[in-house]
């Protein structure tokens, strides 16, 4: 079957018309654009001009400080703590049982210096004593009585010599009559048996002195050993109560009425209140440069500053003495500061974080600016005729929030102390504390149309 022809009159158009048609339809939206843009330039044309603000330069505001050289010392602040100077623990010096303690014996609380803390029982000291004195007063008693047979030995050896002395008289006598012949050798012979029995006699008695006097010398021995031991009696009697050697602080406290302690047991521990030491850190650097100025730091004068509350508490000192060795944890030389008793250190207790200011090296002809002043790490902006001009400078030294330097700066410049992003040489500047007569209005119109930011 043939198919329908739909469009019979297709095929009769030549290919001429068909091309002018299809011409026509791309040429259309090209014709709209052109118009458009005729018109656009028509009314821009038609526009009148808006009138051009020229740039103004920015002027920066600014604080400043006048540099003025001078001698400056400046502070080191540094932190440490509190501890005590001095600090004991007692011991029971006798073994016994307790009997009595101090009322305001509590750890923590403060007791004044030989304020009796402790008493053990003092029944078998007082016992030992008793004994010790009853012991010297015998010996002394048989020292009395062989000094006493002493003196009748020496009595007895005197009357022996005089008998001796008799007995040669009368053998002289005797030996005179025999060369005579009125007497005969027998009674000569009798009359030296005398003599003899006479002489053994003295010798006898001075042994016997001899012994007394030795025995003498051993009871005095005794009579001294005897003394000390009342000596020791008396100070073990004296040590059941045990006394507070200076004013403190009890820090430990192992005492009770019946409790029975030796001789050696911890009973109470002290700190005395008014001795209290700082202990704190000096950086390697910080101690040469001290030392390397030729400045003593024992004796160097600190200041404590104690933060409870609002309000610091200040206590006044010195260095005192070096720790024995370098603090190689931390890096530094430990140092011991004592506070002075006049500054109510009975205030602060062991242990206490403190702020320590002490003072540095003096630097002379130097001049301390605000650390903000510095750009760069060695440069200032000086303000000469309200334009920013640099200076290189150097930094000798620290204080606290300034900082000391010395450089391509002279009395009486001023610098900018501020922070400014953009600081640069020839920036202008107005500065806030400069007189009212010296501030200059800044220009309304620039010659040139340049922003500085």
């Amino acid at each position: 079957m043939k198919p329908i022809d739909l469009a019979p009159d297709a095929k009769t158009k030549s290919w001429p018309l068909r091309a002018l048609n299809l011409f026509a339809k791309a040429a259309l939206p090209l014709v709209i654009l052109a118009g458009a843009a005729f018109v656009f330039q028509d009314f821009r044309a038609a526009r009148e001009d808006v009138p051009q603000r020229s740039a103004r330069e920015r002027v920066w505001t600014v604080e400043t400080q006048t540099v003025a050289f001078d001698r400056f010392q400046p502070q080191l602040r540094l932190y440490g703590e509190t501890q005590s100077g001095r600090e004991v623990t007692l011991r029971a010096l006798v073994s016994g049982e307790i009997v009595e303690i101090a009322s305001n014996l509590r750890v923590g609380a403060l007791v004044e210096a030989e304020t009796p803390l402790v008493r053990i029982d003092p029944f078998d000291y007082e016992s030992q004593l008793i004994e010790a004195r009853a012991n010297l007063l015998e010996a002394e008693a048989r020292l009395r009585e062989i000094e006493a047979s002493t003196a009748a030995e020496e009595d007895a050896l005197e009357l022996a010599r005089d008998q001796l002395d008799l007995a040669v008289r009368d053998l002289e006598r005797a030996q005179e009559l025999v060369a005579s012949g009125n007497l005969s050798e027998r009674s000569v012979d009798d009359r030296r048996l005398i003599v003899s029995q006479r002489e053994q006699a003295v010798r006898q008695r001075v042994n016997n002195l001899a012994m007394q006097e030795a025995r003498a010398e051993q009871q005095s021995a005794a009579i001294a050993r005897f003394g000390r031991r009342i000596v020791d009696a008396e100070r073990a009697l004296e040590n059941t109560t045990l006394r507070a050697p200076f004013s403190g602080y009890v820090s430990e406290l192992n005492a009770q009425v019946g409790r029975m302690v030796g001789s050696n047991d911890i009973v109470v521990g002290l700190i005395d209140r008014g001795d209290v030491e700082v202990a704190f850190t000096l950086s390697d650097s910080q101690y040469g440069r001290i030392v390397k100025s030729g400045d003593a730091l024992i004796g160097r004068p600190v200041s404590v500053n104690w933060y409870v509350g609002e309000t610091p508490l200040t206590f006044d000192g010195h260095i005192a003495r070096l720790a024995p060795q370098i603090a190689a944890a931390s890096g530094g030389l430990r140092l011991i500061a004592t506070l002075d008793a006049d500054s109510r250190a009975d205030l602060v207790r062991p242990g206490a974080f403190v702020e320590i200011l002490v003072p540095d090296r003096a630097y002379d002809q130097v001049a301390r600016i605000p650390e903000t002043a510095l750009y760069t790490g060695d440069q200032v902006f000086v303000v000469e005729e309200d334009r920013l001009q640099p200076r290189n400078i150097e930094i000798v030294g620290f204080d606290d929030t300034r900082i000391l330097v010395r450089g391509d700066l002279k009395e009486g410049d001023t610098i900018i102390t501020s922070r400014i992003a953009v600081a640069g040489a020839g920036l202008k500047v107005r500065d806030v504390n400069a007189p009212a007569d010296r501030v200059r209005a800044p220009l309304a119109r620039a010659p040139s149309a340049t922003v500085s930011e």
